[in-house]
Order: structure tokens, then C-alpha cells, then sequence
């Protein structure tokens, strides 16, 4: 069968470029390579998409799936099958033997854990609405997955120009509490 990327799923990943427009798109796909045209798989039909994870670049893509989950599981998007992300899978129904709530997350134990991007299986191939949310990701992150991608960026490398970890942690960790302080006056300031 031939692979005929989706109007939706080019979406999605214009969509993660937008947000993100200096991200890595090392693991962004649409059309399954060899591995999947051997097994029944959405990314054959054009109809499933990965954005890659790069929080260094501006796009956390768990943080992202999450926000995309929450609303599949209100009803508000209704465009998804299923979601694969950091060795979890959410669906829209029952599958795969799956026990739970619709759109829940429970442990998947596939080939591929999916932990360097994230998998969306869609059920329609029209483009439409944004697909993912609007704001800042930071804003949307739990504390989890802000240090989730604090801890990815510290165990990438150093980075160009950067010649010492030490250095580098300092800075960082000097930020984070400049972040935190400034977040509890702001809190105390609103009574919260």
C-alpha cells in the first residue's frame, strides 16, 4: 500500500515547527519505513504522525502529548486514535487487550518505547482546528516534566561554546533559582 501523507498529520507537524521553529525533527515521520510496512500500522496509510522530543529546541513533546490527551479525553479532540509516548499508550477505546478508561495511560510494552518522540495514530485524514494547544509549554508542564527536561538538556552535552559541566550546571541551577524565587514573591504577592 502506499504511503499518502494525511492533510492532518502534515499538520501536525507544521503545527510543532511553528512552536518550535529551531526544534530537531530527527525522529518527525509520517510514512512507515520498512519495519512498519511489514505489520498493519497507521503510518502506512499516511495516517499517523511522530513529533520528535526536543526540549532544548522548544518542544517538549511529552508535555505536549499530555495537553492533546487531557483534550482527547474531554472530547474536545476528537482527530486521534491512540497516543505513544515515554513507554506509555492512551487510547480512544479498548485495544490491545487494554483494561481501563478510554484515554488513560497504561504501560506499553512495544518494540519502541517511543521516548526520543511522540506517536499519534488519527482517525480522520482532513485537516482542521490547531492541534495542539495554545501557550507557553512551560506554563502547561507539571513539575515532572519541567525536570524531566531540565534533566534531558543536562545529560545532552554541553553544547557549542560550552567547555565545562561544572560551569554549565551553575548557570543552570542559578537560573532555575532565580525562577523559583521570583515565582514565590509573585506568589505570596497574590495570596497564593
Amino acid at each position: 500500500m502506499a504511503c499518502t501523507p494525511s492533510p492532518l498529520a502534515k499538520q501536525i507537524l507544521a503545527e510543532a515547527t511553528a512552536i518550535a521553529p529551531g526544534r530537531s525533527k530527527a525522529s518527525d515521520g509520517i510514512c512507515g519505513d520498512a519495519s512498519h510496512q511489514a505489520r498493519a500500522s497507521y503510518h502506512n496509510r499516511g495516517d499517523a504522525v511522530d513529533t520528535t522530543d526536543d526540549p532544548r529546541g522548544g518542544f517538549p513533546a511529552d508535555v505536549y502529548a499530555e495537553q492533546v490527551r487531557q483534550r482527547c479525553e474531554s472530547g474536545a479532540e476528537t482527530r486521534v486514535d491512540q497516543i505513544i509516548s515515554e513507554g506509555r499508550i492512551a487510547t480512544s477505546r479498548r485495544q490491545f487487550g487494554l483494561v481501563g478508561r478510554r484515554w488513560q495511560w497504561r504501560p506499553y510494552s512495544g518494540a519502541n518505547a517511543h521516548r526520543s518522540h511522540v506517536h499519534y495514530s488519527l482517525n480522520t485524514r482532513t485537516a482542521g482546528p490547531k492541534f495542539f494547544p495554545s501557550g507557553d509549554w512551560f506554563d502547561m508542564a507539571t513539575e515532572a516534566q519541567l525536570e524531566k527536561a531540565v534533566r534531558k538538556v543536562l545529560n545532552e552535552g554541553t553544547g557549542k561554546g560550552q567547555t565545562n559541566w561544572a560551569k554549565t550546571n551553575q548557570a543552570i541551577l542559578a537560573g532555575v533559582q532565580q525562577c523559583v524565587n521570583l515565582l514565590t514573591k509573585i506568589a505570596k504577592k497574590i495570596g497564593a
